[in-house]
């Protein structure tokens, strides 16, 4: 196990990342009314979608393919 180093943050410095991927559009939308904002997604497709409809942060959790 390792173990992380000690940082000092405040709570405005820490985000909860919701990864949406697999997750209906119902569930997407009972996180957002109960205050998450940002969320993590797989395809760019559905990050731009969820950031344009949502208003919400959405970034990519894996790697971009070519």
């Amino acid at each position: 196990m390792l173990n992380a180093p000690a940082v000092s943050l405040c709570a405005e410095e820490v985000q909860l990342v919701a990864v949406s991927k697999f997750q209906s559009k119902e569930a997407i939308l009972e996180a957002y009314a109960a205050g998450q904002r940002v969320f993590g997604e797989n395809y760019v497709q559905v990050s731009e979608y969820m950031r344009a409809s949502l208003r919400v942060r959405a970034s990519l959790c894996a790697r971009v393919s070519r």
